[in-house]
């Protein structure tokens, strides 16, 4: 094919949003060979094609911001071994910016570029149908280019280079059978959705016996801040902002700052460098106003068109509205309060809240939790932060691989004897025997159901409480986690609950501390003001997602 002309506009062109990372600002002892990037930027002007729309069968001629992650990551060597100098790349960007494509063609070069013979590179993602959306389309740009087709082995879930002995294949997500694994180059696509954290640790640390490999995640924003993919992203940053000094690890990172006005087209073109390319500005416009009619949406369009991490799927209640109720807890022996207690399986989270309604002239609620989680559990679920919780003291490890419920309920004996508990809200179900132990030493115990009659009014209480900024909690972080974790059902009424079929992670903090504020709204109204009055619609919806 005739060459492309090709610009080196790109040599000092840095890709993201709105910090740009600077690669010749800590490159010590890397230079960069322009000629070995251009030489990876012509293997996608002249080997490879788009596949799908309008421009299908047309060359792929990368734009600027790609060409600049092409030519960086290709180009940059060291003084001495001339090897590569990025070993890992993440790259952050919206969905609908041509990420696929770019991430099948790093793949094909690699694979027919690389002179180390035995290449292993593999394509992952959080299920193999997604893993096949990157390794497909390079099959198909293999089948649109006569030379590359005539080169390759081209089978259902592998692509052989017989040349050089080397393979792509699809992984599926079982780690214990990657062990064996002697990596090249290990993509994950849309690392946020991929919950195996040992998944991960596996692949990349398979890339330690070659010379030049290179681990590359691509994704958009999530909504777990707890991940291993929020993890990278916070070392992303890092070594953009120049507090980590990692020379073999290149970020790029577009994302709508925090406050930016999210309706601006401006925001949107600056966010999106594919805007007019792969996705276009009215697409986007319709999006945007979608999102103003449903708060659950908004939070949607933030996260996959302008790449900010949501709390959750359909968050509940906001963070920035949670954390605005933090601050000190006084001393409150001898205080009336309320107990909400979520009783999990004997393998899983298990919490109690206290509720502490306002005494005197006072108009603050005060909210405390506890939880409590197995140790065989913890270690098991190494990607939650379950050990840094029993670390810091703020979850409570019972020995052994399942709850006894005699260490619950020695603490809440205990607390009745801080504070004047007046009732326990719990779940009905499987909770007889806590319920006859605490019942024996004088504890009122309320059957509380999980429908909507019994949860419907304390979880609007909370929101309620939480937007007028009338509760003050001391920032749990296992409560806290549950919170942004926290989705709800309506029915027909608008009565709601807390769904843990539709939350993403644990809610059982959350529940608690609900059924909590269910015993002083139930059994001592006059302490409250009903979760129905003084309240618009406009509150209500702004924290709820049905």
């Amino acid at each position: 094919m005739e060459k492309i002309d090709s610009s080196n506009d790109w040599i000092k062109f840095n890709p993201g949003y709105p910090v740009r990372f600077d690669p010749y600002q800590s490159a010590g002892d890397y230079y960069l060979d322009a000629e070995a990037g251009q030489e990876a930027i012509d293997f996608f002007h002249e080997c490879l094609h788009h596949v799908h729309g309008e421009k299908a069968l047309y060359p792929f001629v990368l734009e600027l911001w790609q060409e600049a992650i092409i030519g960086h990551l290709f180009g940059w060597k060291h003084e001495k071994t001339h090897l590569r100098r990025f070993r890992e790349a993440f790259i952050f960007i919206p969905r609908k910016n041509g990420k696929s494509l770019l991430i099948s063609g790093i793949a094909l070069f690699f694979l027919f570029c690389q002179e180390e013979r035995g290449q292993q590179l593999y394509a992952c993602a959080a299920d193999r149908q997604q893993a096949r959306i990157v390794f497909d389309t390079a099959k198909m740009m293999i089948f649109k280019d006569e030379d590359l087709d005539r080169r390759a082995e081209v089978l259902r879930s592998e692509i052989r280079y017989p040349d050089r002995d080397s393979v792509f294949r699809v992984l599926s997500s079982e780690a214990n059978t990657k062990h064996g694994s002697n990596s090249n180059l290990v993509i994950f696509d849309e690392l946020h959705a991929i919950a195996d954290r040992e998944l991960i640790d596996v692949l990349q640390t398979s890339t330690g016996a070659r010379r030049e490999p290179l681990t590359l995640s691509i994704t958009t924003a999530g909504y777990d801040q707890t991940s291993i993919c929020y993890e990278k992203y916070q070392y992303a940053k890092g070594v953009q902002d120049g507090v980590i000094n990692d020379k073999a690890f290149f970020p790029v990172i577009y994302e709508a700052p925090t406050g930016a006005a999210w309706t601006d087209s401006a925001i949107w073109e600056a966010v999106n460098p594919c805007l007019g390319v792969s996705i276009s500005k009215e697409y986007l416009a319709r999006e945007c106003e979608r999102a103003k009619e449903s708060p659950a949406y908004e939070a949607v369009f933030k996260r996959l068109h302008l790449n900010q991490w949501t709390e959750a799927a359909t968050p509940f209640i906001s963070m920035t509205d949670w954390d605005a109720c933090k601050g000190d807890i006084p001393d409150l022996s001898g205080r009336k309060c309320y107990g909400g207690l979520d009783l999990s399986s004997t393998q899983d989270l298990t919490s109690f809240s206290l509720c502490f309604p306002p005494d005197g002239e006072e108009d603050l609620f005060y909210l405390l939790s506890w939880s409590w989680l197995p140790e065989d559990t913890a270690r098991q679920h190494r990607r939650k932060p379950y050990l840094q919780w029993i670390n810091s003291g703020d979850l409570i490890a019972i020995p052994g691989a399942v709850i006894e419920y005699n260490f619950i309920i020695e603490k809440i004996l205990q607390l009745k004897t801080q504070f004047d508990l007046q009732s326990i809200h719990f779940d009905r179900w499987g909770s007889e025997s806590v319920r006859q132990a605490l019942e024996s030493e004088s504890v009122v115990m309320v059957g509380h159901g999980q429908g909507y009659k019994d949860q419907s009014a304390p979880t609007k209480e909370l929101l309620k409480l939480i937007l007028s900024r009338k509760l003050r909690h001391n920032d749990d972080p296992v409560l806290r986690w549950c919170i942004s974790n926290l989705t709800t059902e309506a029915d027909a009424a608008g009565n709601l609950k807390p769904s843990k079929r539709r939350s993403v992670e644990k809610i059982d903090a959350a529940v608690a501390a609900i059924m909590a504020l269910a015993g002083g709204l139930l059994l001592h109204e006059d302490a409250f003001v009903s979760a129905y009055e003084n309240m618009t619609k406009e509150e209500i919806l702004a924290g709820m997602c049905f």
